[in-house]
């Protein structure tokens, strides 16, 4: 047996007489003090600052809290998020960017959505009200023009507002169309 010493905590721990793999060498006791040792500023993932940005866009933190053990990493704006309610997240709970911007995890730029639905509705309100002027306002699929929320037929299907994607006279006039092949097939 072998004598070392942690790097991490500094206690002496014993390993066997056999060698480490080439180019690497013994410096921990456990694992935790391996992790310990290798969180925050030392992390591989590390690129300066508080933590690094992600493939999708938004800021990673190393953590060592139990909630995040297994990833031992999390999003910053779920961190900053925990961190002002002073608890964990509702398990469905998705939090909003107000300006959009993934990076910007400012406490007074995030709002908590308690689901997908609610945070996709305030997409779809801010998308109408930067293109159309007003969150009352939306685009038919079909003739293109611009008009208010009820010149649309009500669909239960579409789950963000409620109404259909034709405006009612495009409905109208396509439901006329069909009756009218429909009788020319008939006949």
């Amino acid at each position: 047996m072998l004598q070392f010493i942690c790097e991490q905590c500094g206690s002496e721990y014993l390993r066997l007489a056999k060698r480490p793999r080439p180019g690497k060498r013994w410096r921990f006791c456990s694992a935790r003090c391996w992790y310990d040792y290798n969180c925050g500023t030392r992390c591989h993932f590390y690129r300066g600052g508080t933590g690094w940005k992600s493939s999708h866009g938004y800021r990673d933190i190393a953590t060592r809290g139990l909630r995040h053990r297994r990833h031992r990493k999390c999003r910053e704006h779920i961190a900053v998020v925990e961190c002002v309610l002073g608890r964990p997240l509702p398990p469905k709970a998705e939090i909003h960017h107000i300006n959009e911007s993934k990076s910007d995890n400012r406490p007074d730029n995030l709002v908590v959505c308690q689901d997908r639905a609610y945070h996709m509705l305030l997409h779809v309100r801010a998308y109408r009200i930067k293109n159309f002027g007003s969150p009352d306002r939306k685009r038919c699929s079909s003739c293109r023009s611009i008009l208010s929320l009820p010149d649309f037929y009500r669909d239960r299907s579409r789950v963000l507002d409620g109404r259909s994607t034709k405006c009612k006279s495009c409905s109208d006039a396509k439901r006329e169309e069909r009756r009218v092949n429909k009788n020319r097939r008939v006949n």
